[in-house]
């Protein structure tokens, strides 16, 4: 009986250390792979989706920019339907926008819509274009209020800029004045990521990889991988739904990058067959649609200022520092940039010289860094120098 009963202890012992490790060790795995002991639902979705959850935006990158909108958590850019793809995390509403104005302008202000890729979005975000605009409207004695609607997404080239402030437009807002800073995205884009990706140079950047996180996000396999069960909280089993899910999404990734998706949205058709004619086609897109938002901006009674913008891969616009050649050094796939600047003339766009302003030599003779990447980013003394130069093209016919 005696030895029945030790038998008895010894197995009890085991089973409660047996369970206790089943029950205590994965919550500890969790809490160190993930940063908690049990996830929620939305959580076990992200994470069989590519997110660190424990990141979030510092991440960085489109399957990591997360944020909780009315209970639900969505990837930051998605395709948009007239202007290819909008930030919905940090943006305005339907248009993502950074800063928007209400659509009607008063006599009283100066209303400027900010257009382009990331160099003009964050001139805009950081002020520095706001700072020089107020001093030159104070030199000239104008005592307009200024406003300034930043329509300039990071990422984006033409056509998206034609098409922005075609819809704008088209909404019923007003502007005064439009300014366009472009030139890196029309022609890096084009001749680098989505020549080599096999895509039509007219696509917005990414926009096939923004489409397909768009259905990953629309796609719920709840059927098959939703559990409701008493122990649901579990780290075995949440991890098997996050297998579940993953395996969905992965099959849905299959199904949608390649066929019939691609196929079906004939994303590959009309491709330039060198990455020569992918410069070629490059200038010929943001010569094309720059003209064309003059002319929707003319017509419509609104000024414009188209800005070709400064690239540290345009030969003899800059005597670089150390840490600026480094930068170039590192990243040779650029060099497509200052190959189209070097093929691009003013007289080109077609339009009048109070219409367009040549940036490619604006920092010539500054022996100071403005460069801060291995793209086309400027430091806080670059967006000022900019930011002044555009300030007094855009008011020079008022100086006395």
């Amino acid at each position: 009986m005696h030895k029945v009963k030790l038998a008895a202890r010894v197995v009890l012992v085991n089973g409660l250390l047996v369970g206790t490790i089943l029950l205590a060790l994965p919550l500890l795995i969790f809490k160190y792979k993930y940063g908690r002991f049990s996830l929620s639902n939305d959580q076990i979705k992200q994470i069989a989706g590519g997110l660190d959850i424990r990141e979030g935006h510092a991440g960085g990158g489109f399957n990591e920019a997360v944020k909780n909108i009315e209970g639900t958590k969505v990837y930051c850019n998605q395709p948009h339907p007239v202007i290819g793809w909008i930030d919905i995390c940090g943006g305005d509403g339907f248009w993502g926008f950074t800063h928007t104005t209400a659509k009607k302008k008063t006599d009283n202000s100066y209303r400027l819509l900010l257009i382009g890729g990331s160099v003009a979005n964050y001139l805009g975000k950081n002020s520095a274009l706001e700072t020089a605009l107020k001093e030159r409207l104070k030199e000239l004695g104008d005592s307009r209020r200024l406003e300034i609607f930043n329509a300039a997404m990071p990422g984006f080239k033409q056509p998206q800029q034609l098409a922005v402030l075609n819809a704008l437009i088209s909404s019923g807002w007003e502007f005064d004045t439009v300014v366009d800073i472009s030139g890196n995205n029309e022609i890096a884009f084009v001749a680098n990521h989505l020549f080599h990706e096999g895509y039509n140079p007219l696509l917005p950047y990414a926009h096939p990889e923004r489409a397909l996180m768009a259905a990953k996000m629309l796609y719920k396999p709840q059927d098959e991988c939703d559990r409701n069960q008493l122990l649901e909280w579990h780290p075995i089993l949440q991890y098997l739904r996050i297998r579940c899910y993953r395996q969905a999404l992965d099959g849905m990734k299959a199904f949608v990058h390649f066929q019939p998706y691609l196929s079906s949205m004939r994303y590959k058709d009309d491709l330039p067959p060198t990455q020569e004619d992918a410069i070629k086609r490059a200038l010929q897109i943001w010569l094309i649609s720059t003209r064309s938002s003059y002319a929707v901006a003319s017509i419509n009674g609104i000024g414009y200022l188209q800005v070709i913008q400064p690239s540290q891969y345009f030969n003899g616009s800059k005597v670089f520092s150390k840490q600026e050649e480094e930068l170039i050094r590192n990243d040779q796939s650029m060099k497509v940039v200052g190959t189209g600047y070097s093929r691009l003339s003013v007289d080109d766009f077609g339009l009048k010289q109070d219409n367009i302003l040549d940036s490619r030599y604006i920092f010539a003779n500054t022996m100071s860094p403005v460069y801060i990447d291995n793209c086309c980013h400027l430091n806080r003394l670059g967006e000022r120098m900019l930011s002044r130069s555009i300030a007094n093209k855009l008011l020079q016919k008022q100086k006395k």
